[in-house]
């Protein structure tokens, strides 16, 4: 004798549709806060080939973020800062894996700005560096009033050390 029916197995996948949820939501507000950021953000693999760049260097650069991945950051790294860039990176190890560096990069309008990057590199398990994430800032300005403090340190001690006259200053 033989019966027919339909066998039904229920999972209650509640928890897993939470966990999901939170992470979308993680996820969305991680993205806004990357963003967001009026730094600029790179991502960028040792032979420094671009995998990610922010909202804030597209616009700096003139580049969407889509067509930025797999242009090279060298390529943007004024060519009297490059080997100065290349040691920052070649020093950076599981042990020091953070550099600071001040570089000239190109900007949308073909122009140098004067950017303070730290870079953090990134390691698999063996200690082998995978990627480095760099994080910038425009310090174009205070570089050139450092240059026209300077200048004019150096002008106003031209003029006192050249000076023929007793000069007294109370």
């Amino acid at each position: 004798n033989r019966e027919e029916g339909v066998t039904v197995i229920g999972e209650d996948i509640t928890d897993r549709i939470r966990f999901e949820e939170r992470l979308m939501v993680s996820e969305a507000r991680f993205r806004a806060i990357v963003e967001d950021q009026t730094d600029f953000i790179c991502r960028w693999i040792p032979d420094g080939t671009i995998t990610f760049i922010n909202e804030s260097l597209s616009r700096f650069s003139g580049i969407s973020c889509k067509d930025m991945n797999g242009k090279s950051i060298f390529s943007f790294i004024h060519p009297d800062d490059r080997g100065n860039a290349l040691a920052r990176i070649s020093s950076i190890t599981k042990e020091s894996h953070t550099q600071s560096a001040e570089l000239r990069i190109l900007d949308r309008n073909n122009e140098y700005h004067w950017l303070h990057w730290n870079t953090r590199g990134i390691f698999d398990g063996a200690g082998t560096l995978i990627e480095c994430q760099s994080v910038g800032r425009d310090i174009t300005q205070l570089k050139q009033s450092q240059e026209a403090i300077s200048q004019s340190e150096v002008l106003y001690r031209t003029i006192l050390d050249n000076i023929q006259d007793a000069y007294y200053r109370s």
